[in-house]
This record gives structure tokens, C-alpha cells and sequence, in this order.
């Protein structure tokens, strides 16, 4: 089955069977009985293939002593193989595999895992090699998962994750591939654990140049052809590695220790966030909210909604390790700026199964719309997901690398007012927003919760951002009095959960910014005598129109202002008394 050049007596050890099986050459397989196994067919011979490769995995695990050498030498070089063929298969299908593939094909994973646990006695070639098998796998389950794919970390941290069985017995097969899909991508995702977290440096630094050109979109050897572009209305398009890196990447950021395999990852961490960031510049587009079925997006590649979010989260993840890496102010900025990026155009998406007038790119502000229709329906779960990502970003940046937050002050102002508009559309779809995309009222207060630390972190750290809270505040006023893009206000539960954080605001202003915000709103008077003025000179009572518009809006922003002191004072000012 396999042509490999070393002598018995030298393989003493299942470290030098390992440490030489870059010299087989896989020459006798039947792959397409090996792929007909991956598409469902012959369902005992794929179990007992399962079975073999769960023995191979035990007898690994057991180090047998040299006298056992004679069994290792076939076996271990053998199961290899058929792992490498059935991994590089599965990738390369253009139909979704059954979901019974991917429950005998943890038997891969369980061979391959108990592999990586010798892998520091292996050369850097087939070190290189697995790195590069695990990309292509992992690439493949994000593409199938669509946008349900998430980060390891995000699993554990998010707090809207809904089930796929909870979108009814219609889709209970749906359900079922999610499943084993979800526990296959699990497992692998712990094979490449074990290969970075028992490494040296030269095989961390071996992991990051292959995770770097993933991320770029560019495979080794080829630094021409870019598998990251640049869409039109449907947004970019990208390869299934450039999602697998991401993924990778965050696993590094986790599992790599050790004084000198931290400094590689310190030495690369520019050019990855860079990478990141081009991703999200190249992939965003109002488009990445809306649903997509798992057939038609395998041909498709990953979703571009959760390979937007993913990156969201890893830069979350790097901004967070402030010990390790200490962003420059570019980076901070970008991080600054996605938000706003991302949800500029959310409040103009379609409700129902057709998008018309769908924006170029989010980040072209000279594009036109381009007329037509698509198929589009908003990701209610997305949406919030994506929603309370950014808002993690936000707090995070501000958290731990404030002083270059602060220089970016007006990015970080522009990001929170158009999170703050998104509120505007809670439970508005009967009225104003007939037609177009609502959130419910519950979604809307799960929202509003994580908008909410944003202003509570200013609050943190008010002796660097003091100076600049009442700008916030002012926003918030504004679109509370109805002032907003959709001129419809707050509702009250979103606001209940919103005004601990805007008392933090408040908390965090001097008298002085406080008095400029009731000199500003306060100033109808002056309204007033303009209004009385032109009535008195002209008999067209059109063109006093804008001028008592505006003398509304000042009368009820300096009520709601005078309101919010009042309420401060009494809910959440501390003068000291018990």
C-alpha cells in the first residue's frame, strides 16, 4: 500500500516510525472507493474503517516496546495515509456529505490526534504538511455550517447562541448534520491543538507562515492568484482556507505557551491583524446579514456574514491580551471603526424573501445602489450575534488600550451612534418600518445590554474619556426625543436596559459639559423671536416650518436631559450617605 525506504531494525520506536513518515509515498489507494465511503456508500466497510483507525489510535497510545516495532511500521504508516486521503476527499466534495460521514470519520481525527501527541520528534516537512490537512478540513465544515460556524472561544462566551433544532421538525435532518458537523469540526479543531500546544518554536513559526498565507488567500509556492476579492452587490469571495485560518489563528492565540513560541506569535501578530481587517474591508456588504441555505452555499464557500464575525471575535481575543500585544494606534482605530462599517446600512434591509436596492460595499460611500432584486432574508440570530460581537470589541479596545482608544475618540463615537440607531428599529415593523427588517423586544433588550457596557467602560475610565462623554450623551439624546434616522425614539423596555449605562455617562461628565448640553438645548428662546420675526415679515407660514421643527427638537431634548439628571440623581448618584 505504501513505497517507504527505512530498515526494521531502525525503527525501534514509534518516534522514528513517525519521524520518517514524510518519506511515504501513497501509491496504491483506491480514493474513489475511499470517497464513495464520504458520500454514504457502504456504510459496514466505512464502520469498520472507523474501527481500524480507533485501534491504530490505542496502540499508539500504549508505546509499545521495540519488539513491536515489525506491527507499528506497517500499521502506523498505512492509517496515515488513509487519514491523509479521506481528509483531502472530504475537502474537496462539491455536495454535502451525508451526516453518517461525519460520525465514522472521527476515527481520523481520534488516529490523528493521538499522532500529534509524538509530533516534537517529527521533521518540520510533514509538521507543515498536517498544518495544511487540518486547514483544508476545518474550511470544509465552515462552509457546510454556514452561519452557524463560530469560533471555540465564542461557543462558550455568547450568550445568544440558538440551537438549530429550535427551527422546527421541517428541518429535523437539518438539525441532525448540525449535530455531527458541529462535533467533527470540535474534534478537529482539538487535533490542532494537540499540534501547536507541545511545540517548539520552529514548528509555532512553521503553523503561523501557513496560517498567514490563509489568511491572505495565497497558497505556498503561488503568491500570485488571491483567493480574497472584492464582490459587487452579493459581496466578496473568498476560499474555505481563508475561514480555516481564522479559525486556526484563534487557536493559537489560546493554546501557545512557552516563553518562546509566545514571541513568534508576537513577531507575526501585525501582519495577521492586518490580514484580519482585510478580510472584513474585502467581505462587507448589507448582504452578509441575510440567511443562506447549506446547499447552496457548499459551491458558494463560507458564509461571509461568519467569517466576518469570526474575525470580530479573534480581534476581540488579541485586543483582550494586552500582556502579549500592545495594538498600534492604526490597529486601534480599525477595531474602532468595524461597527460602524458593519451596520451603517442594517436599518435599510429588506423584512421579507426579497432585497431590492442592495448597496455595493458598505465601506464605498461614492457607489451607487445597484438596482435589483435578491434573495435575502435577515438573520434575526446573526444579526444579534454579530451586534453584541462588536460591542464586546468596542469595551474591550476601550478596556485595555485607552489612550490610543481615546486618540481614535471620533471613530469610537461614530461606531456607538449607529449601534444606538439599530435600537431605534425594536418592534417598529407595524408602522415605520413596515416592509423592512425589526428586531423583537426581547432581541432588542439583549442588545442593548451589551451597548450598555460600552458606556459603562467610558464610565471606567472617565478620567481619560470624562471630556468626551456628553458627546455620547448627546447622541443618546437625540435619538430618545425621536431625532433619530428612523424618528421614531427608544422603546421603553430597550431603554429600562439601556439607562444604566447613560447614567454612567452622566456620572462620568463634569458640571461644565453638563451646562454646554443645557446651553445647546436649552437655547429655544432665542428660537423663539426668529420664529416670531419671519411671521411678523411674511405671510408664507411654510417657511417657518424648519424653524419650529428645530425648536421642538430643543424643547424636548432639554426635557429629556433635565429628566435624566433628575433620575440620576435618584438611581444612581452616590453623595456619599448610607
Amino acid at each position: 500500500m505504501h513505497k517507504y525506504n527505512f530498515q526494521l531494525e531502525e525503527a525501534g520506536t514509534v518516534a522514528s516510525i513517525l519521524s520518517k513518515l514524510d518519506t511515504y509515498e501513497v501509491i496504491s489507494l483506491n480514493k474513489c472507493l475511499l470517497q464513495s465511503l464520504i458520500k454514504g456508500d457502504h456504510p459496514e466497510a466505512a464502520i469498520l474503517l472507523r474501527q481500524l483507525l480507533n485501534a491504530a489510535s490505542a496502540l499508539l497510545r500504549l508505546n509499545l516496546p521495540t519488539n513491536y516495532a515489525s506491527i507499528l511500521s506497517s500499521l502506523v504508516p498505512s492509517c496515515f495515509g488513509l487519514s491523509n486521503v479521506l481528509l483531502l476527499k472530504l475537502a474537496e466534495m462539491s455536495e454535502v456529505p451525508q451526516p453518517f460521514s461525519f460520525v465514522w470519520l472521527d476515527g481520523v481525527l481520534n488516529y490523528l490526534q493521538e499522532l500529534g501527541s509524538y509530533f516534537p520528534k517529527w521533521n518540520l516537512t510533514l509538521h507543515a504538511k498536517l498544518i495544511e490537512l487540518h486547514l483544508n478540513a476545518l474550511g470544509k465544515c465552515i462552509t457546510l455550517q454556514g452561519k452557524m460556524a463560530t469560533l471555540a472561544s465564542h461557543e462558550t462566551e455568547s450568550s445568544d447562541k440558538i440551537l438549530w433544532g429550535n427551527k422546527g421538525s421541517s428541518e429535523i435532518s437539518l438539525s441532525l448534520m448540525s449535530l455531527f458537523l458541529d462535533e467533527f469540526r470540535a474534534k478537529l479543531k482539538m487535533s490542532f491543538k494537540v499540534l501547536i500546544s507541545k511545540s517548539s518554536d520552529l514548528h509555532v513559526l512553521s503553523a503561523i507562515q501557513a496560517i498567514e498565507r490563509a489568511l491572505v488567500g495565497v497558497h505556498e509556492g503561488c503568491k500570485i492568484i488571491y483567493n480574497i476579492n472584492t464582490g459587487s452587490a452579493d459581496g466578496g469571495k473568498f476560499s474555505a482556507t481563508v475561514a480555516a485560518g481564522i479559525d486556526c489563528l484563534d487557536l493559537v492565540l489560546e493554546y501557545v505557551s512557552g516563553k518562546k513560541c509566545v514571541s513568534v506569535v508576537k513577531r507575526h501578530i501585525k501582519s495577521l491583524i492586518a490580514a484580519l481587517f482585510n478580510i472584513i474591508l474585502h467581505l462587507q456588504s448589507p448582504l452578509v446579514f441575510c440567511d443562506t441555505t447549506v446547499g447552496g452555499s457548499v459551491h458558494k464557500g463560507p458564509d461571509p456574514g461568519a467569517v466576518i464575525l469570526m474575525c470580530v471575535q479573534v480581534l476581540t481575543r488579541v485586543s483582550a491580551k494586552k500582556n502579549w500585544f500592545q495594538m498600534d494606534s492604526w490597529h486601534v482605530g480599525q477595531s474602532l471603526r468595524i461597527p460602524a462599517a458593519l451596520f451603517q446600512h442594517f436599518g435599510q434591509l429588506s423584512k421579507g424573501p426579497l432585497l431590492s436596492d442592495i448597496f455595493l460595499l458598505v465601506d464605498n460611500q461614492d457607489s451607487d445602489p445597484v438596482a435589483g432584486m435578491h434573495s435575502c432574508v435577515v438573520d434575526q440570530r446573526f444579526s444579534i450575534e454579530l451586534f453584541s460581537a462588536c460591542c464586546r470589541l468596542l469595551y474591550t479596545t476601550l478596556k485595555n488600550h485607552t489612550s490610543k482608544s481615546e486618540q481614535c475618540i471620533s471613530l469610537l463615537q461614530e461606531s456607538s451612534c449607529v449601534l444606538l440607531h439599530c435600537l431605534e428599529m425594536v418592534g417598529n415593523d407595524l408602522t415605520v418600518r413596515q416592509g423592512h427588517f425589526s428586531w423583537g423586544v426581547q432581541e432588542g433588550v439583549k442588545c442593548a445590554c451589551f451597548l450598555r457596557r460600552i458606556y459603562e467602560e467610558l464610565r471606567q475610565k472617565k478620567d481619560v474619556f470624562g471630556r468626551h462623554c456628553f458627546k455620547f450623551l448627546s447622541n443618546y439624546i437625540w435619538v430618545y426625543s425621536g431625532y433619530g434616522p428612523l424618528k421614531t425614539g427608544i422603546r421603553r423596555e430597550i431603554d429600562e436596559a439601556l439607562k444604566p449605562g447613560v447614567y454612567a455617562i452622566i456620572d462620568a461628565c463634569s458640571a461644565d459639559d453638563l451646562q454646554h448640553l443645557h446651553s445647546v438645548f436649552g437655547g429655544q428662546q432665542t428660537l423663539v423671536n426668529k420664529v416670531v420675526s419671519m411671521i411678523q415679515k411674511t405671510s408664507c407660514f411654510s417657511l417657518t416650518l424648519p424653524l419650529l421643527s428645530l425648536l421642538l427638537q430643543r424643547v424636548l431634548a432639554e426635557i429629556t436631559l433635565a429628566n435624566l439628571q433628575h433620575d440620576y440623581k435618584l438611581n444612581f448618584q452616590y453623595e456619599g450617605k448610607v
